[in-house]
């Protein structure tokens, strides 16, 4: 796609990712001469009935996400029966690359990171926006060393498809939650929450609490076994964090934190 002029204004310049649901390229706008990302959705995700009305409108929604520690949909439209969202670039790197090039982080940069991430979900969950698929592949760490989340558009959009067309959850099984494991179409914010858990327990301790061959092996561990405190991997975790962590990935609904703004005042006050 190099070089190719999308909607008549977006110059592609290169690929710098691929994933089973998007492409994302780096663009030049060719008046503003200005860099975007632009994502293209992965075409076998986008011909379900009603997925054209469904991406205009969350399009839509997303460009009217503005927070600064959310990556700022500017723009979306179809293209020779392809869709594209196109995002403020941002100079950094994914957490994910972050956590394998370091194998873990400095507690404080680790509750930094994570107080960025839930300040953005607390602005989201306010406007009744689910993210749905929280982890370290979709979490930017700027040249500022802020961390900005991606991808609201696409746990939306594809999530619609993928539960009305298959059945299939939306999300990632290592960090899952229980309820989005057991009962997809009707996850609310706590699931958030638990994503968020799961990845500053992988910050912290450089490892996902659970892992296996199988999607379904994953699963069946997030539903039904304990979790192993990160201090047991990580004795340098305090051990008011680690009962934070563990706090977050409660498997009962009813004792899990209640919304992301109580894990973000508790997270503030340690």
């Amino acid at each position: 796609m190099e070089s190719q002029i999308l909607n008549s204004k977006y110059k592609i310049i290169s690929q710098i990712g691929k994933g089973g649901m998007s492409f994302v390229y780096t663009a030049e706008h060719i008046t503003l001469k200005r860099k975007f990302a632009i994502k293209k959705l992965a075409d076998h995700l986008t011909h379900a009935p009603g997925f054209k009305e469904r991406f205009q409108k969350e399009g839509l929604a997303q460009a009217q996400l503005q927070h600064d520690n959310i990556v700022q949909v500017v723009d979306s439209f179809e293209d020779e029966d392809s869709f594209y969202l196109v995002m403020d670039y941002i100079n950094g790197e994914s957490l994910d690359n972050k956590i394998k090039r370091l194998g873990k982080l400095p507690q404080n940069d680790a509750i930094n990171y994570v107080q960025d991430i839930l300040d953005a979900l607390n602005y989201a969950h306010e406007r009744k926006i689910i993210h749905r698929d929280i982890k370290p592949s979709n979490i930017i760490i700027s040249e500022q060393n802020k961390a900005k989340l991606l991808d609201f558009g696409i746990a939306i959009m594809i999530g619609d498809v993928r539960l009305t067309s298959t059945g299939m959850n939306i999300g990632t099984p290592l960090y899952m939650s229980p309820e989005q494991i057991n009962k997809p179409k009707s996850v609310d914010h706590r699931s958030d929450v638990y994503s968020v858990g799961i990845v500053l327990y992988e910050m912290l301790t450089g490892k996902i609490p659970f892992d296996g061959e199988t999607d379904y092996s994953i699963k069946e561990q997030h539903v039904n076994k304990p979790v192993p405190p990160p201090k047991e991997i990580n004795p340098g975790i305090s051990q008011e964090l680690n009962t934070i962590i563990m706090k977050a990935l409660e498997k009962i609904l009813t004792i899990v934190l209640e919304d992301v703004a109580i894990f973000l005042n508790i997270l503030m006050l340690h």
